[in-house]
């Protein structure tokens, strides 16, 4: 990438001739479209990881559009420009490029250029905490590449309305329509892209205070956007990890990503990424009782967020002693003056030099001294709400420990509905469930019950995690009940259908669009004649005979809402004694771990069921749970686990 920006540019400087003025110093570039389309592409190129030089190149772009009178030159050189405060911090001027591109749009009657700039106004609005305006646009956006199909664009615009949605706090809409980022992401294989998303998921469950989940997502996009040198969201990736951990209180690794993402704002020369960055490690000095480096901190964080004015001062000072040097030049080189007269208005000027410096130590020293007192003020002030914050967090555990204590009592009642021990016991001789909820409450469960000759076993996993899931599971343990106690059928697909008719109905009884339901592995095995039927919903059945490991491929629909339902297929097979059965959820091949922190994934899985289908069914739980948990790490779990294995 490096290489055709340098070949880009060095086209563009042979197309430029450069003269000297004698005032200032002009550059000349070659005034036709191409060269300004050039520089457009070089301005892109650059993007947000080099905001100044994106700056730089599409100010040089509308130079030359203006002076052709190219409008759609000069429209794509205000909506870059406009762009690039975005990450600059200068969002008052990047508004109003942004209208002077919409009103070139709207003057040349450009629907496509117009809807074009409103992503830019909807995320500079969104900057300025203007939450309502900025969705106004991103809809309008929406509602226009909706009926002229553009995937890519409008899986960028849903996660920007996401975004909006989550600065309201209005987490269920923001979750929602944030999905659908990700499933057109998906759809189009930008990884690129999902990182963003899942940047914008991670923030999402930190705000809720689900800081573990919130860590995996970002993990997830600062490896995507690293290895894509995308510095910008790097560093809000990093930032947003350091705030993470800070709440978890490892302080250590959360100075270390705060610390990358300042580093990554120095390089772009962010100076609102510099800001955030600094903040956060202002407060993990606070937290370590590190006052000098707090106070140090508060300080550059003052100073920068008043650069604007100082900046504005320094350029009048270096212009005063511009024109001051240039005086003495001029009183050195009139050759018609005297020696006498010469070193007069030299003394002249530097006694007015002097003059000039004493003034503006003055100034210096008021200013300096209104700095310290300013900072002693905000210093005071944050100790003052690190104390309330201090105070709300002893509410928030009280009332933490409270729901905790509901649920551990809600654990209690979900374990009345799995099948007791002693039950399982008595009718398979040798099997093993490994059984890890990723909360106190789970939403998988495994079910089991006996008819005559034959053993009706399950593995469910509900929609969701925790309390959501494990409601889902009591719905749908229910329903397994009542298709064969009340309904007398024993026929694993025709159970499966008659249980999603319950849960439907069940469901439909809400006011609300409710899509929750669970994907299922269900089997019914005669004792006598060692024959088993078996069907599936998403979720398949593995069993290993003479040695090689099988699969029975289940139907790819849930145990819920559908677009196309159909009757659910029921599987037989014949197996002999020793031959081993595996039903399973999702959770154990999805867990993230290893030294790469990549998924176990399925095929990994199967080798290990293979690799030990032979030993007994206690040794290959155990086999199971410690390979799991050395795959895992320090990682969080990130679902229910369920895995139940049957030797006939």
């Amino acid at each position: 990438m490096k290489k055709c920006i340098s070949i880009c540019l060095l086209l563009l400087a042979v197309a430029c001739r450069a003269e000297v003025l004698s005032d200032s110093l002009k550059i000349s570039f070659k005034c036709d479209t191409n060269t300004a389309l050039a520089f457009i592409y070089a301005a892109n190129t650059y993007g947000w990881n080099t905001p100044d030089s994106m700056i730089a190149n599409a100010a040089r772009a509308l130079a030359i559009s203006e002076k052709l009178n190219y409008q759609r030159g000069m429209f794509l050189a205000y909506s870059t420009l406009s762009s690039s405060r975005y990450v600059t911090g200068n969002f008052g001027k990047g508004l109003s490029e942004a209208k002077d591109a919409l009103d070139i749009a709207r003057n040349n009657k450009r629907k496509d250029w117009e809807i074009q700039i409103y992503n830019t106004l909807g995320l500079l609005y969104l900057q300025t905490d203007k939450y309502k305006e900025a969705m106004e646009y991103f809809e309008d956006e929406i509602a226009y590449y909706t009926k002229n199909r553009n995937d890519t664009i409008l899986g960028n615009t849903y996660n920007n309305l996401a975004n909006c949605y989550f600065m309201l706090k209005e987490y269920p809409k923001s979750i929602e329509i944030r999905q659908k980022a990700i499933f057109l992401r998906k759809k189009l294989n930008q990884e690129v892209a999902l990182g963003d998303s899942f940047n914008d998921m991670g923030e999402t469950f930190e705000d809720m205070g689900m800081t573990d989940s919130a860590i995996v997502y970002e993990k997830l996009c600062l490896e995507i956007k690293e290895k894509a040198h995308d510095d910008e969201m790097t560093a809000m990736a990093a930032l947003n990890l350091g705030i993470d951990y800070t709440d978890k209180r490892e302080l250590n690794v959360a100075k270390k990503y705060s610390n990358q993402s300042y580093q990554l704002a120095l390089k772009m020369k962010s100076k609102t990424y510099q800001l955030n960055a600094i903040k956060q490690l202002a407060k993990i000095a606070a937290l370590e009782n590190n006052n000098k480096e707090e106070a140090s901190l508060l300080n550059e964080y003052i100073a920068l967020n008043d650069s604007i004015y100082t900046e504005e001062n320094q350029k009048q000072i270096n212009l005063l002693h511009t024109e001051f040097e240039t005086e003495k030049k001029e009183l050195r080189i009139k050759s018609l003056q005297t020696e006498e007269q010469q070193q007069q208005m030299l003394a002249a000027a530097e006694k007015r030099e002097n003059s000039l410096i004493l003034v503006f130590s003055i100034i210096g020293f008021i200013a300096l001294a209104s700095f310290l007192l300013i900072v002693i003020n905000r210093f005071r002030l944050t100790k003052k709400q690190y104390v309330i914050i201090e105070q709300q967090r002893s509410v928030l555990k009280e009332k933490n420990k409270d729901i905790t204590d509901s649920i551990n009592y809600s654990k209690r009642l979900q374990d009345a509905i799995l099948p007791p021990i002693s039950f399982i016991s008595k009718r398979l001789s040798s099997y093993f469930i490994l059984y890890n909820p990723k909360d106190i409450v789970s939403g998988d469960f495994y079910w089991m019950e006996s008819v005559g000759d034959n053993i009706l076993l399950a593995v469910a996993d509900c929609t969701g995690h925790g309390v959501p899931g494990a409601i889902v599971s009591v719905v749908c343990s229910n329903a397994l009940n009542r298709a064969v106690k009340e309904f007398k059928i024993i026929e694993p697909g025709k159970i499966l259908d008659k249980v999603r008719e319950l849960v439907l109905e069940t469901f439909e009884k809400s006011q609300d669009n409710v899509q929750d339901g669970m994907d299922i592995s269900l089997c019914c095995i005669n004792t006598n004649r060692k024959e088993v039927r078996w069907s599936g919903a998403h979720n398949p059945l593995w069993y290993v005979k003479q040695g090689e490991i099988h699969e029975l491929p289940p139907d790819k629909q849930p145990i819920g809402k559908h677009d196309n339902p159909q009757p659910f297929h029921t599987h037989s097979l014949n197996l002999q004694k020793g031959d081993t059965l595996y039903l399973f959820t999702d959770g154990y091949a999805d867990q993230f771990g290893g030294p790469k922190g990549k998924k176990f994934r399925y095929k990994h899985f199967e080798e290990m069921l293979l690799a030990n289908a032979g030993k007994a069914m206690d040794e290959q739980k155990n086999i199971l749970e410690n390979s799991l948990n050395e795959w895992k790490g320090n990682l969080e779990q990130v679902d229910d686990i369920l895995v139940m294995g049957v030797r006939i």
